[in-house]
Formats: C-alpha cells, sequence, structure tokens
C-alpha cells in the first residue's frame, strides 16, 4: 500500500508546516494527533455504516468439504 494512502506522508506535511507557521512542537503534535483520531472514526463511521446497509444475507451459505467427496 502506498504511504499516501495511509496519510504518512501528508500528515507529517502538516506537522512541518505547524513548526514552520510558528505553532510549538507540543501544539503541533496534538494537531496531528487530532486529524489522525479524525481520519481513524471517519473509517470506523463508514464500515459501520457500510455493514448496516449491506446487512447480513437471508441465509449463509454452507460450503461442503471436498475431503468427503470422492
Amino acid at each position: 500500500m502506498e504511504l499516501s494512502a495511509r496519510c504518512l506522508v501528508t500528515v507529517p506535511g502538516m506537522f512541518v508546516g505547524a513548526l514552520l507557521g510558528g505553532a510549538s512542537a507540543a501544539d503541533a503534535a496534538r494537531f496531528q494527533l487530532v486529524i489522525l483520531i479524525a481520519l481513524l472514526a471517519a473509517e470506523t463511521y463508514a464500515a459501520v455504516i457500510l455493514i448496516w446497509l449491506l446487512g447480513s444475507p437471508a441465509q449463509i451459505p454452507i460450503i461442503e468439504s471436498r475431503a468427503g467427496r470422492r
């Protein structure tokens, strides 16, 4: 998976941007944590909504074992 897909490129860029903008290192780290937590919350929310929309199947398919067949 690409680094940009996991925000390992863009979020540290925000950290450096906050530092260059005059924020302290602690504030920049706090900004980064807030963004990471917000991304995690959005991904979790999207997964829960997707599971809710798809629902469960009416009947779970039974897969027969090939070991019993000849």
